[in-house]
């Protein structure tokens, strides 16, 4: 099978060894009913089952949950048109994951068009598209967020006017007992950051800021410029060979400070490795 890339199954057997062929698995009840199929359909075991150019009726799905088959294998190249009710976007729905049918707060994304990468957390299969807000509100602890890729070498560290505005507001320690819920530490360090939009899009130029304060719920930073996004994904320095700590932050508000602005927000998100 050298020239075979199979997803999640065994290849099936009948194949052309010819040609790269790239297999899905998708569950039985994903079959779209009184349809004609585009490519031939595979059991697990790598038999053919179905042949191109049949029709799916209620007989067949039977047959298979009579044999114990919940899942089948089709082609990636036929993939949408055997199975085009996962893909489209809805007005309420969003995606379907093919394998495990999890509902998934995603969009389809264009081919030509930035998208962040999403992973299926009842099954981790990758897709790419776009969060629908709305739908994270019902689902979205269905998905995580792959890391962003931050070129930290095209970034411009912060002026030395930034350091040394900084030096000048740091206040002196609070002997007084800590009214907050989660204790806030002051630190300063620059760290790479990149505004998002509502739907994690990069929205702008990414910067090195410096950090204010830091809590385990959320953060504020410092900048010359105002910055003012839905979101932002900051990424953390880690200790080698720990790989650097990222977070999706919800702005909360953006301020002027001295000479500066303070940029605040709560963290919302943790970008997978």
């Amino acid at each position: 099978m050298a020239n075979e890339a199979i997803f999640d199954s065994a290849a099936p057997a009948t194949e052309d060894r010819n040609a790269t062929t790239v297999y899905r698995q998708i569950p039985i009840s994903a079959l779209p009913l009184n349809s004609t199929l585009p490519c031939a359909v595979h059991g697990p075991d790598g038999v053919k089952l179905i042949a191109a150019g049949i029709q799916i009726t209620d007989a067949f799905l039977n047959r298979l949950k009579a044999r114990n088959i919940k899942k089948v294998l089709v082609s990636e190249s036929a993939f949408d048109k055997v199975v085009p009710q996962l893909t489209p976007p809805s007005s309420t729905s969003g995606f379907a994951c093919p394998n495990c049918m999890n509902s998934l707060p995603l969009r389809e994304a264009a081919n030509d068009e930035w998208s962040a990468t999403w992973l299926c957390k009842k099954c981790n299969t990758q897709f790419r598209g776009h969060l629908d807000p709305q739908l994270a509100q019902k689902c979205g602890q269905n998905v995580g967020i792959l890391r962003f890729p931050i070129r930290k070498d095209h970034l411009i560290h912060p002026p030395v006017a930034i350091t040394q505005a900084i030096n000048t507001m740091v206040p002196k320690p609070y002997a007084g007992p800590e009214r907050r819920e989660n204790t806030r530490m002051r630190i300063t360090m620059p760290v790479a950051a990149v505004p998002l939009d509502e739907f994690l899009h990069p929205v702008g130029q990414p910067g090195m800021l410096i950090t204010r304060d830091i809590s385990v719920t959320g953060i504020a930073l410092l900048h010359d410029e105002p910055w003012r996004p839905k979101y932002m994904v900051v990424e953390l320095p880690a200790v080698h060979p720990h790989v650097p700590l990222q977070l999706v932050v919800e702005v909360l508000r953006c301020k002027p400070i001295e000479s500066l602005y303070e940029i605040a927000g709560r963290f919302v998100m943790r970008p997978m490795v």
